[in-house]
């Protein structure tokens, strides 16, 4: 299976997150030099081997046909997923043509990268958005818990993340669902330790789950589908704090091998129907969130050679 390796890298010190749109009439250049991209990055993670580097090029959910015309991953309209209008007013719909993911334990071959990236894709992209993204303490967020999701390795993280042979014409491939998040810092600190457990869901000293009564209609209860301790993952993720003197957030990148993982996610989250909807939502706000598919390696090469 072809696949590029950043879909189910492990975490890393610091990443780097490029979105992008592409410029008119440029999809035949593009098609060439992504496939160069990705050359690169497997390059570099050779030459620089103790940096763990790692990364991938995605496409965006309306870019695709302009792209890759005649051709269709099984993308999800999650604009249909039944939520309220308050639900829906805050899942922000921030489409972009393409997304670039870089990780690695040394912040100068990241920038090395995205050097060699600007040079190839010249003029025929615009950068609208560069996040720089870093490991924050014992691999915390801004608000000072670990992650809600269990980890996991191995052959685990390609059966979640990667397309398989059923669908041959993507094998490898990936479902990308990029959100972008601000923290209300100011209102959460406010907050007594006990109260932000409580909305969590977790024990902030230690990352334990509450008992499962306090859990289920938590925050990573919520995400978890109310699986007590975080059950099974639904995708791999790829989360990393981010900010500045005046404004702390988080940029979430999460793989799946099919679409519809995100549909039931994100019910889950906004509360579709009579689910509970997540509670750290009054303390976030979400003001990017954009689907796109990372075609495996051969599909780009493929697609290279037409004229």
């Amino acid at each position: 299976m072809q696949f590029q390796q950043g879909l189910i890298a492990q975490a890393n010190l610091h990443g780097m997150f490029l979105m992008m749109n592409a410029a008119e009439g440029a999809e035949g250049q593009l098609r060439r030099q992504l496939p160069q991209v990705v050359n690169t990055i497997a390059l570099l993670r050779e030459q620089y081997s103790e940096a763990e580097l790692s990364g991938f090029v995605a496409v965006g959910l309306g870019y695709w046909d302009i792209l890759y015309p005649g051709t269709r991953p099984d993308f999800v309209d999650l604009s249909t997923l039944g939520l309220a209008d308050e639900a829906k007013a805050k899942l922000p719909d921030t489409p972009f043509d393409l997304f670039v993911q870089i990780k690695s334990d040394r912040y100068d071959i990241n920038h090395m990268l995205i050097q060699s990236i600007r040079q190839i894709l010249d003029k025929n992209v615009f950068v609208v958005e560069q996040i720089k993204g870093f490991r924050y303490l014992d691999g915390r967020n801004l608000l000072g818990f670990h992650s809600p999701y269990r980890n996991i390795s191995g052959k685990s993280r390609q059966q979640l993340a990667l397309v398989d042979h059923l669908n041959p014409d993507y094998v490898g491939g990936s479902y990308i669902l990029m959100q972008r998040c601000r923290y209300h810092i100011a209102e959460w600190e406010r907050l007594t330790l006990t109260q932000q457990e409580r909305i969590y869901g977790l024990h902030k000293a230690d990352g334990r789950a509450l008992p499962e009564a306090s859990y289920e209609a938590s925050h990573s209860g919520v995400l978890n589908g109310t699986l007590y301790g975080g059950g099974s993952p639904f995708f791999v993720s790829h989360d990393m704090p981010f900010g500045g003197m005046h404004f702390q957030g988080e940029i979430s990148v999460a793989c799946a091998a099919d679409c519809q993982v995100f549909a039931n996610w994100l019910k889950n989250r906004f509360g579709a129907g009579e689910q509970v909807a997540d509670p750290l939502l009054d303390y976030v706000k979400l003001d990017a969130s954009a689907l796109f598919f990372a075609p495996p390696s051969h599909f780009m090469a493929a697609w290279a050679e037409r004229v």
